[in-house]
Order: C-alpha cells, then sequence, then structure tokens
C-alpha cells in the first residue's frame, strides 16, 4: 500500500470529525499521526502521537475512521491516563471504563463506531457516568463472578474471564495490583513535522501487537488511555527529538478546545454532549483566589488611589469644567480618577512545579488579568529569570512558562526594582521550595501564592496565600 492512501484517509477522517464535533478541531490538528502496521485499530499515547494500522483504516469508511478519531482523542483530552494513576487502578479495566465514558456520548451523535463499542449499558449502568463510576461497577461485577480454574497437569486451561473489550493483563487483579503495562495502539519513529502531519518515519514493518489472545482495540486504546501498547513509541526520533506534545502543551490544547465547547454551547447547547459540557466546565473553573479583592486590599497599603477607589486629579478635566469654560483665567477643576495597579506576576518554572502547578500559574495568572482589566507584566524563572514580557491573555502566559532547572526566587526580585515604573504588586506563584531575598522590595506590595507544596513560604515578609486542590486558605 501507498502511504499516500492512507494519509488521505487519515485527511479526511480528521476534516469529517472536525465538522461533527467544531469544538475538537484545534485539537484534531494537534495529534501526531503515525503508521503502526499489523495494530489492525487505531491508538493513541499519552504524549499524543496517534498510531494507524494503514489497511485498517483504509477498510474503513470515512465515517468510521471520523468517529475512531474522534474516540481516541477524547482519552488525552480527558487525561485518562492521569485518572487512571490517580485511582492505581487495573490498566485493562479502567481502560473499559474510559471507553464508555466516551462511547455514550458518540453514540449518541449517531456517530459509526466500527465493530462492538464499549457501553454503559453492556454493565448494566446509565449513561452519562464517569470513567471512575464505570470502573467501579464492572470491578464488582468481576467479584461476583467464580474465579477461573487453576492450571494443573489435565489438558484443559480453563476459559479466559469473559469481560467488555480486549486488552492486556487481568481485569480480576485488585487496583493497584498489576504493572499498568498493558497494550496500545501504535508504533512509530516519525518526526514531528507541522501540527496534524503525519511523522516522516512511518515503517511498513508488521509487528506482533497482541498479548497472547489479546489483541488492541476497544478496551485497549494505548498509554493516553492508562494501559501501554506493546510496542508504543517512546515519544522521540532517531535523533532524539520529541514527536509528541509536551505535558503543558497538552494542558494548554485541554484549555483551548473547553473555551470552544463553551462557545459552542453558548450558541446552541444542543450541539455539545453534556458530558463535555461538564468538562469544560471543570477544565475553566475560575480561580481559587478572589484576585480582585485581593489586589485591591494589597494596593490600599501601597498607593494613594487604587483599582475600586477614587481620588481628585488635574490629568483628567472635570466634567462641569464645561460650565466654567476653558482658557486663560479658567480654573481647572480636578477630575476623579480611577488608577489601575501595576502588576508583576512571577512564576515559578523550576523542575519541582509539575504539569499540575503550571496549571495553577496559567489560572491564577488569567484571574489576576481579569481583576486588573488589561495587561500585566510575567516573569518566568527557576535559578534564573528567563522570561520578563506583558501578557494580556492566559495563552501569552502559557507561552512563557519556560525553565525547568533549580531554584531561586532573588532574580526576579533584581529585575523589579530596575522596572520603570516599579510594579505597585509583585505576585509569585510557587510551591514555595526555593531561596527568597532576605527583605521585601521597598515599596512593592508583594502576595506570595503557594501551590500544592509543603504549605511552607520562602520567607516571613509578604502576604502568604497557601492554595491547592483544597480551599484557599491565608495567612
Amino acid at each position: 500500500m501507498h502511504p499516500s492512501e492512507w494519509k488521505k484517509q487519515m485527511a479526511s477522517a480528521r476534516a469529517l470529525a472536525g465538522r461533527k464535533m467544531v469544538f475538537f478541531t484545534n485539537a484534531l490538528t494537534k495529534l501526531v499521526p503515525v503508521a503502526a502496521p499489523g495494530l489492525g485499530t487505531m491508538g493513541v499515547t499519552e504524549d499524543w502521537i496517534l498510531l494507524v494500522d494503514p489497511e485498517t483504516i483504509t477498510g474503513w469508511t470515512t465515517e468510521q475512521a471520523a468517529a475512531v478519531l474522534l474516540h481516541e482523542i477524547a482519552h488525552p483530552l480527558r487525561d485518562h491516563a492521569g485518572r487512571c494513576r490517580t485511582m492505581c487502578a487495573n490498566a485493562e479495566l479502567f481502560n473499559h471504563a474510559s471507553d464508555r465514558e466516551i462511547n455514550d456520548d458518540l453514540v449518541a451523535a449517531k456517530l459509526d463506531l466500527p465493530g462492538e463499542p464499549l457501553l454503559p449499558s453492556q454493565i448494566g449502568a446509565p449513561n452519562g457516568r464517569t470513567a471512575e463510576e464505570y470502573y467501579r461497577t464492572e470491578l464488582e461485577l468481576l467479584k461476583k463472578q467464580p474465579p477461573p480454574p487453576k492450571k494443573g497437569k489435565g489438558k484443559d486451561k480453563g476459559e479466559p474471564q469473559p469481560g467488555q473489550g480486549q486488552s492486556g493483563g487481568d481485569p480480576s487483579v485488585e487496583p493497584g495490583k498489576e504493572d499498568a503495562k498493558g497494550k496500545g495502539q501504535g508504533q512509530g519513529q516519525g518526526k514531528d513535522g507541522k501540527d496534524g502531519q503525519p511523522g516522516s518515519g512511518d515503517s511498513d514493518e508488521k509487528k506482533d501487537w497482541s498479548d497472547g489472545d489479546k489483541k488492541p482495540g476497544p478496551g485497549w486504546c494505548g498509554s493516553a488511555a492508562g494501559r501501554k501498547l506493546k510496542h508504543e513509541p517512546d515519544g522521540k526520533s532517531k535523533d532524539g527529538k520529541a514527536i509528541g506534545r509536551s505535558p503543558l502543551e497538552v494542558q494548554n490544547i485541554r484549555r483551548q478546545v473547553a473555551e470552544a465547547i463553551k462557545e459552542q454551547a453558548a450558541k446552541n447547547k444542543g450541539n455539545v454532549p453534556g458530558g463535555w459540557q461538564r468538562w469544560a466546565d471543570e477544565i475553566l473553573k475560575p480561580p481559587k483566589i478572589r484576585w480582585e479583592n485581593e489586589l485591591a486590599r494589597a494596593l490600599r497599603g501601597t498607593m494613594a488611589t487604587v483599582k475600586g477607589n477614587c481620588d481628585y486629579s488635574r490629568s483628567r478635566p472635570s466634567r462641569r469644567q464645561g460650565a466654567i469654560g476653558w482658557g486663560p483665567g479658567k480654573p481647572i477643576i480636578s477630575g476623579m480618577v480611577s488608577p489601575k495597579p501595576k502588576v508583576l506576576i512571577i512564576g515559578d518554572t523550576s523542575g519541582s512545579m509539575g504539569t499540575e502547578e503550571l496549571s495553577m500559574i496559567v489560572r491564577e495568572s488569567n484571574g489576576i488579568l481579569q481583576a486588573v482589566g488589561s495587561s500585566a507584566d510575567f516573569a518566568a524563572c527557576d535559578a534564573k529569570l528567563h522570561v520578563l514580557r506583558k501578557c494580556k491573555s492566559w495563552k501569552q502566559i502559557a507561552q512563557s512558562l519556560v525553565g525547568g532547572g533549580g531554584t531561586d526566587f532573588r532574580p526576579p526580585f533584581v529585575e523589579a526594582l530596575k522596572m520603570r515604573p516599579k510594579p505597585d504588586i509583585i505576585v509569585f506563584i510557587t510551591d514555595g521550595m526555593g531561596p527568597a531575598p532576605e527583605t521585601p522590595p521597598p515599596g512593592i506590595h508583594t502576595i506570595w501564592v503557594i501551590v500544592n507544596g509543603y504549605g511552607k513560604a520562602p520567607c516571613e515578609w509578604g502576604k502568604h496565600i497557601i492554595i491547592s486542590t483544597k480551599p484557599a486558605e491565608t495567612a
């Protein structure tokens, strides 16, 4: 088969999938398709490498290929791999559950999934539940079944445990007892080119993706679903370059999709499945800190006029000036002003800040931008200052998160004192693990936002706010 055949089918399927669910259009271009001969289906890795069996995809109709594509992209968007790890779940069983969480929406949208897709009704569960709920339901059903016969010296080896879907591993194993090696959907060494373009290292060599009598398919979708495939690539090309998406890129993709879902739902609620609307609400949930109030309180101690408070200034003439007139001999009546604070946001981008912590930087920074009502300066710092720029949106903040080295909180404060005009407020978002200046910057109010750290501030000066998955605490 000529490589162009499956790539043409892939392009057609992606275009159709984007028309079926418009809010996925951008995310679909972020997948990196790589040929995986012998896979027998599609699969997706945690770093967004889409593994495609050329023979299988060309054998499907475009409608079927589009439906499978929408199924696969839902796994990394919903972070099924991370949720599987959080539960210490059996990889095979959780992949079953995550498939059910996805497929009920696809079937409701009348999409043509090939074969026999896993659905909630097959385990007596209602639609619209989470993968975690389906996991517990199926686990209870398996516990009620008699154990399989033990292997002996006789000829009979016993029958395998029944299950919905095909995958590696033993679903009768208790959660957390099985190594999540599982199966996946793809192999390839393709180099990452432009968004949505197939990798250039596709191979025609067929591999055996099966694990005994089990083959990739329903319930075995790759590491993005929590169940890694047998020959799943490591995410790097032959020259060592990454071909997939980084965790930070994935977080940004999720947020962009969530915004597209909210926009689509505002136009026509009937076009967006309820499960995806709830997911978007969770991704776009507001910051834990009410920054408008927090910034106003901080400014009251550092400025004579703050956002939300008014004062008189001759820099803005009064509306009543016209009654008196303009020109020589006419007094100037002061007008009411409400200056906006100059805020510097500093994001800790050291190696100790994981994906969740970096996401909190984006979320809280977005709240600050909304509270300020305009732009704010943003600095990214690990052991040294990497970025200092003016940002107007969370997307610019996300693009500025550069670092990954050691930790030193002092360099951005040195730079802040050189800025003209100096910031009125510094908001430092960090896990708190690093050295800070011994004294506060003169004339600048500092707020330390400690995210998912040990609850210990790096210094005694400044205001300290601790946030995590729990409600914010202030000190």
